[in-house]
C-alpha cells in the first residue's frame, strides 16, 4: 500500500456550549502549503509597496537592521543564559554576562541612534 500524505488538523469552532465545541477537521497538507506561499507573497508585495511609497526607505531598512539584529545577537542570548544559569555561575561568569548585557544595550542604543540620525545626514547630501 502506498503511504498517505500527512494531514494537518485545524480547529473549527461550532456554536455549541459544551466541551465539544472544538472539533478537528482534516485538511490536506497542500492547503497549508498554499496558505504559507500566499502569506509570503503578501509580505513581499507589502515590502515592495512600502519601498515605493516611503521617500527614504534606507532609513527604515537601517532601523530594521540596527534594532532587531543587535537585540537577537547580543541581548536575548545573554538574557536567556543569565536566566537559566545565574545560580550556578561563578563571579567571573556573572561578570561576563553583565558585560555582554551592557555591551548589547550600548550597541542597540548606538546603532538605533545612528540609523535614525546618521541616515538623515546621508539623505540630505
Amino acid at each position: 500500500r502506498k503511504p498517505r500524505p500527512p494531514r494537518h488538523h485545524a480547529a473549527v469552532v461550532t456554536p455549541k456550549r459544551s466541551h465539544r465545541h472544538l472539533r478537528t477537521v482534516s485538511a490536506p497538507a497542500d492547503f497549508f502549503l498554499w496558505r504559507r506561499r500566499l502569506f509570503r507573497l503578501g509580505l513581499v508585495c507589502c515590502t515592495g509597496v512600502m519601498a515605493c511609497v516611503i521617500p527614504d526607505f534606507s532609513i527604515v531598512m537601517a532601523f530594521i537592521g540596527a534594532f532587531p539584529c543587535n537585540l537577537l545577537a547580543f541581548l536575548l542570548p545573554t538574557l536567556f543564559h543569565a536566566t537559566l544559569f545565574w545560580g550556578s555561575m561563578g563571579p567571573l561568569g556573572k561578570a561576563g554576562d553583565l558585560l555582554l548585557l551592557f555591551g548589547g544595550c550600548s550597541a542597540v542604543v548606538i546603532c538605533t541612534w545612528a540609523s535614525f540620525f546618521g541616515g538623515a545626514k546621508h539623505g540630505a547630501h
